[in-house]
């Protein structure tokens, strides 16, 4: 089976071999039609690419109108630039105001469970002194006649206002 380098006739065609591998390449080129073919296909192709290429002509002013087009992307790139200051200070201030509003409500939380605690405490105290118990109770039991005593007064007098 005879070993075809492919894969080397492009960098042959490219002067890219050393100088072993050049004398390889060839020697294989002198015995092998396939491969003389392919590699003659290739340069058939590189000749008619760099022919192409140098027939080809840039318009008159190319560089003028290469420079004016640059011009015109870095004129259109710092106006966005100005843009993503404002963008960047709204996201700069929704960051802080959700960490902040985080803050706030874990201080009401802790606040509220130290309200909590501390009711419960006090709670606890009163249960555990009579005197005290029994002096939340009167004032309870006062502060109930006394509101509705109040109310019984406000409806009087409006009743007395219609009538």
């Amino acid at each position: 089976m005879i070993h075809h380098p492919e894969d080397q006739l492009s960098a042959y065609l490219d002067d890219e071999l050393s100088a072993e591998e050049k004398q390889a390449v060839e020697t294989h080129l002198e015995s092998c039609e396939s491969c003389q073919a392919l590699l003659d296909e290739w340069l058939a192709l590189q000749v008619n690419v760099h022919n192409i290429f140098q027939s080809k002509q840039a318009p008159p002013a190319f560089e003028e109108i290469i420079m004016q087009t640059i011009e015109k992307n870095q004129q259109r790139t710092s106006g966005e630039r100005w843009l993503a200051f404002p963008l960047i200070a709204i996201m700069l201030v929704c960051v802080i105001g959700i960490t902040t509003v985080a803050m706030f409500l874990k201080f009401i939380h802790g606040f509220a469970r130290l309200f909590v605690a501390i009711l419960y405490m006090a709670t606890h105290f009163m249960s555990s002194v009579p005197l005290v118990y029994f002096t939340v109770i009167a004032l309870s039991v006062l502060v109930l006649i006394a509101s509705i005593y109040s109310l019984q007064r406000a409806l009087q007098i409006t009743s007395l206002e219609r009538g």
